[in-house]
This record gives structure tokens, sequence and C-alpha cells, in this order.
């Protein structure tokens, strides 16, 4: 069987960051954390290319406790 993993990215580049990158069990999501849901927010190109199959998820004040609950 398989383990879940969690993994934390600091900083590859400028502006380039994803705060958490999840493995459930093959499957990657990644996360990005914001004080304010309006704010615009890219996840690196550099990682949907190469991860088109990750979800990705913006979690804010607003749906943080969603966000609790699912992890």
């Amino acid at each position: 069987m398989q383990s879940r993993n969690i993994m934390i990215i600091l900083e590859n580049d400028p502006q380039q960051e994803i705060d958490l990158i999840e493995d459930d069990y093959g499957k990657l999501h990644a996360f990005e954390f914001k004080w304010s849901g309006k704010r615009k927010v890219r996840f690196p190109q550099t990682f949907t290319a190469n991860y088109p199959e990750a979800s990705r998820q913006i979690v804010s004040p607003e749906n943080m406790d969603e966000w609790l609950l699912y992890m």
C-alpha cells in the first residue's frame, strides 16, 4: 500500500513557488495560500506544463474551513 506524502516547496525561482504540494496516493494536489481570495493567482507554468493532471486550489480565509476538512 502506498503512503500519503506531503511536500512543501518553498521557491525555485522568483515568483515560481507553490506553497504546498500533496501526493495523495499518486494524485498530485497543489495549494496556494492567500490572505485574500480575491487576488488573482497563477500557478507556475513550469508546474502546470509538467503536471497537467494535478489539481490546483487557492486557500484563503473564505474557504479555510473547507480545506481543513479536506485535509
